[in-house]
């Protein structure tokens, strides 16, 4: 049972992040309205100016409004570190140092417009029914460039290709990201893999699939 101290605090922080949500909506909708109806005032209350430079005025007002919204949301959208990170495919291939070495990993892309840092928390493969040496990783934090690409992978399986037959394996990766020194955010990442040998015992084909 989680503490009453601590359920408060995710109550409050759920309220706060859909407070947040509901308030930039109607910013972003009642925004260019508030900003035409207070430029119609403006120019209704002043004698001297034609309907037709107040109608002409409020028009401008709405467009700028509504153009200035709109580049708001790309620029936050472009700066935005969650959801920007992806897995876009599985990395598989040869260990030239062991014979029959093949190693699992994955390719992450970045979506964003800044750099992304992300570090492994924990990384499980398997192939064949076998896994790889429990050893630890030289590196586990990379940063990705702008729109960048990175891929990371596990120690090799050592395993015995079977000819012209197909392999089953796994990879099941959890890695924090963000912003270079503020991880944040949690990606989960689990696919199966079908590896397809051909008659010489040589990697031919790749096949995965999404697990939950």
């Amino acid at each position: 049972m989680q503490p009453v101290s601590e359920k408060n605090w995710i109550v409050r922080a759920l309220a706060s992040g859909v407070l947040k949500a509901i308030a930039f909506y109607v910013a972003t909708v009642a925004g260019p309205f508030v900003v035409a109806a207070a430029t119609f005032a403006a120019g209704a209350i002043d004698n001297s100016v034609s309907w037709m430079w107040v109608f002409m005025a409020t028009s401008v007002a709405f467009a700028g409004a509504v153009v200035g919204i709109l580049r708001f949301y790309e620029l936050l959208q472009k700066t935005r570190i969650d959801g920007n990170l992806n897995c876009v495919s599985p990395s598989i291939g040869m260990d030239l140092n062991e014979p029959n070495g093949i190693w699992l990993g994955v390719n992450l892309q970045s979506n964003g417009d800044v750099p992304i840092e992300f570090e492994v928390q924990s990384l499980r493969t398997r192939l064949q029914g076998k896994y790889p040496p429990n050893k630890p990783y030289e590196l586990k934090k990379l940063t990705i460039p702008p729109r960048g690409f990175a891929f990371f992978n596990d120690h090799a399986i050592n395993v015995d290709p079977p000819s012209s037959a197909s392999v089953a394996g796994l990879i099941d990766m959890e890695i924090k990201y963000g912003r270079p020194g503020n991880l944040k955010y949690s990606l989960r990442i689990k696919r199966q893999v079908f590896l397809k040998f051909g008659s010489e015992r040589q990697l031919e084909n790749i096949a995965w699939t999404e697990m939950s």
